[in-house]
């Protein structure tokens, strides 16, 4: 009998790719827009041709020796630490966006009230494991600065990991561990044996780094802090229009990324990005809520397992510019297709509306139930004894009932996950209520944490240190 389930990569679409790679490497090679990269380069023997750097087989495979598979991402908090790479999911909201969306639908310009607003949600929220960087662009700070306002926001509102600040180059960097020492109270080689951020590094597709990305690669590996290596191609404008080549093409330049980090400091931790999509040839728009994305999603996953790398995927994405029945269908699909390929680090997780256009609050809380329920789908039934409740099924018999059973009442809040917000309230009682709207109560909960705030304990000289850093430098 042939399963009819969904379709897997074999062996030898897997080594199709890769050959298809090694062939773009080869001959058409990656631009490096950076001087002292092609430097580094140079002094390890690659082919260089002006800023275009040429690679073979061999040297990809020894920078892939040297990637750890898993790696522990730490917090202020050491319960919040995190491990990507371990076998379980790690949820990090939405990173990116100039624009959010309030509680009350209005959409503006993020500003850095915003951002807090995002960081104490995602702080709140239970199943986000990390809070953002760049949760939202806050325009009302100098863009020079806007990074460390954002680092002090995840550093004090939050005491889960974050992601690290690469928007300044090496200069962002450098704030951004000067920054943990204060944090941590500890020296810069503590910090490199303690990995406490993971910062995105993008490539120019096509088929570039550019000088800002590579000098921010190059500081977070001399510093041993995890990078998040993506590639974004927009299938149709900035790649080929099938997913064969777009993820061809994903592929080559997520590894030139992760090469050039193992150059400058072998066994830096790294994450192979999934992020790429299509764009809507009717409406010239990125679709990362179509199933194209969902389709180069399984096949990069499945070529960074390949390599032995920690991958990165997609979590709440849509096009849809509310919470509505749209946003539910897409971010769903995004999500249970990243907990079904085994993706460990799920970025935009969370807060996405407009293909990353707008950060939403409402939107971020829906997601977070959205990635609860991805979570439990992950979890195999329980088929002990215990679970199998053969003597409970003997001991009711044919015609019984299980709702006064004893294993009821001793199960009958960890057999099944329990939503905080969608409605199970049955026909009668919905309409009877006056139709309750799942986004109602999605708002009133975000309203709810976003009020009830209470800042995560954090020594009063620490912040005080902290402080002293800000008025200096932001």
């Amino acid at each position: 009998m042939t399963l009819n389930t969904m379709w897997d990569l074999s062996s030898e679409d897997i080594t199709k790719l890769h050959e298809a790679t090694l062939d773009l490497f080869e001959t058409t090679g990656i631009g490096f827009l950076c001087d002292e990269a092609i430097e580094v380069f140079k002094a390890n023997g690659f082919r260089v041709e002006d800023h275009t750097v040429f690679f073979t087989e061999a040297q990809i495979a020894k920078a892939l020796e040297s990637c750890p598979s898993s790696f522990t991402v730490y917090a202020r908090n050491e319960k919040n630490n995190v491990v990507i790479g371990g076998g379980e999911p790690v949820f990090s909201p939405i990173y990116g966006p100039p624009h959010v969306v309030d509680f009350d639908d209005n959409l503006r310009r993020g500003t850095l009230d915003d951002y807090h607003t995002l960081t104490k949600l995602a702080q709140s929220l239970p199943n986000q494991d990390m809070v953002g960087y760049l949760l939202c662009d806050p325009s009302d700070v100098e863009s020079t600065k806007a990074h460390l306002h954002m680092l002090y926001s995840s550093m004090v509102y939050s005491d889960k990991p974050f992601m690290g600040a690469s928007t300044q180059a090496d200069k962002g960097v450098e704030d951004m561990m000067q920054m943990g020492e204060i944090i941590f109270d500890c020296d810069r080689e503590y910090l490199k044996e303690h990995p406490f951020s993971i910062s995105l590094i993008n490539s120019l597709t096509p088929l570039r780094y550019e000088e800002q990305s590579i000098k921010a690669l190059m500081a977070c590996a001399r510093n041993r802090q995890p990078m998040l290596i993506a590639s974004l191609v927009t299938g149709g404008a900035t790649g080929p229009i099938s997913m064969g080549g777009t993820a061809v093409l994903q592929n080559a330049e997520v590894l030139a990324g992760i090469v050039l980090a193992q150059l400058i400091n072998p066994g830096t931790p790294v994450i192979y990005g999934c992020a790429s999509g299509i764009m809507d040839m009717r409406t010239v728009v990125v679709s990362l809520g179509a199933p194209e994305f969902q389709k180069i999603q399984r096949i990069g996953v499945q070529l960074g397992h390949h390599y032995g790398l920690p991958c990165r995927g997609g979590g709440g994405l849509t096009e849809s510019c509310d919470v509505d029945a749209q946003a539910g269908m897409e971010s769903m699909s995004a999500t249970l297709t990243a907990m079904d390929r085994g993706v460990d680090f799920v970025q935009h997780a969370s807060g996405c509306v407009s293909s990353y256009l707008a950060a939403s609050f409402n939107k971020l809380v829906f997601d977070d139930e959205v990635c609860g329920y991805g979570r439990d789908m992950r979890k195999k039934p329980d088929l002990t004894d215990e679970g199998l409740a053969l003597d409970v099924i003997k001991e009711v018999g044919p015609g019984g009932e299980y709702l006064t059973n004893m294993h009821t009442a001793m199960h009958c809040r960890d057999a099944a996950w329990m939503p905080e917000l969608a409605f199970r309230g049955g026909l009668d009682s919905y309409f009877a209520s006056g139709k309750p709207q799942y986004k109602d109560a999605v708002r009133e909960r975000g309203m709810k944490l976003v009020e009830n705030f209470k800042m995560p304990a954090i020594d009063e000289a620490i912040k005080a240190k902290l402080d002293a850093f800000m008025k200096e430098n932001g």
